[in-house]
């Protein structure tokens, strides 16, 4: 008499697979919750890192590097390259004194301060106030592939990135570029219809660049950060206003009001949007 082999039946191997489903359905949004909250931790290092970077950078010049906006409308230079400049160098060898923070390297005088080919230049140079490696320096033509279509924002200049990384077309993945806004400390009395300690202004550029190649794929995309009212925005929707200092005294009172703030698009790479990353506030 024959031994009936003994095997799992349809039913079975249907509720196996049923099980082995629904945990993966419970165990994924974990992981990613757990893998999204370590980005942001990685995030807040990369700041600290920056923030001590730009402290040794007002030691050694007594200020922090300026972030506004170029008033030459052909040289679209603002926070987030002159922060990568400071701390790295205009072209990722060092820092030099003369610099005019202008977008082509030169003086005010259109002599060439950053010249990479001469050894008396690289010696006047700063050494880097960040690890090159641990910087995510990336030009702007890596960051938002479509740059030609983009010349009336930005140019093509080293920008220091975010942790969210994501790929765009060109099979480059990088993050967002980092904004950098330094305090106009002399704006002791905040008006809130009239001007603002920190421009908007001065990543504006950086912000539509990133709304318009985001346009580009999915036209639901809107930054509110480039959708602010005028220059000003610390007092309007995107909250760079010190809701503890308000809550206390009544008055107006932004965040850092005498050194700098720095944000990151964070992960859905929207700037203005509730999980940006800042270096101020909660």
């Amino acid at each position: 008499m024959k031994n009936k082999s003994k095997g799992f039946t349809i039913i079975e191997v249907l509720t196996v697979l049923a099980v082995i489903s629904l945990l993966i359905g419970l165990l994924l949004p974990a992981l990613n919750m757990a893998r999204n909250a370590a980005r942001v931790a990685k995030q807040h290092v990369q700041f600290t890192s920056i923030e001590q970077a730009l402290f040794a950078f007002r030691n050694d010049y007594g200020e922090y590097p300026e972030s506004n906006l170029n008033i030459n409308p052909n040289d679209k230079y603002c926070g987030g390259m002159k922060l990568a400049e400071a701390l790295l160098g205009y072209d990722l060898l060092g820092f030099h004194p003369s610099s005019a923070w202008r977008a082509d390297g030169k003086d005010s005088a259109g002599a060439l301060v950053y010249d990479s080919t001469s050894s008396a230049n690289l010696l006047q140079r700063r050494p880097r106030y960040l690890e090159i490696e641990g910087a995510n320096a990336y030009r702007l033509k890596e960051v938002f592939s479509n740059l030609w279509m983009l010349k009336n924002y930005v140019d093509d200049r080293y920008v220091l990135c975010d942790e969210f990384e994501r790929e765009n077309d060109t099979g480059v993945k990088t993050g967002r570029p980092i904004l950098y806004y330094r305090a106009d400390t002399s704006k002791l009395a905040f008006d809130l219809s009239t001007y603002s300690i920190y421009q908007q202004s001065d990543n504006y550029n950086i912000i539509m660049a990133a709304q318009m190649t985001d346009l580009m794929y999915d036209k639901t995309l809107i930054h509110p950060l480039a959708s602010q009212n005028g220059n000003y925005f610390y007092n309007l929707n995107y909250k760079i206003l010190d809701q503890k200092v308000f809550a206390a005294t009544g008055k107006p009172w932004p965040h850092r009001p005498d050194s700098f703030i720095l944000i990151s698009a964070g992960l859905d790479g929207l700037y203005g949007t509730a999980d940006d990353i800042t270096n101020f506030g909660n």
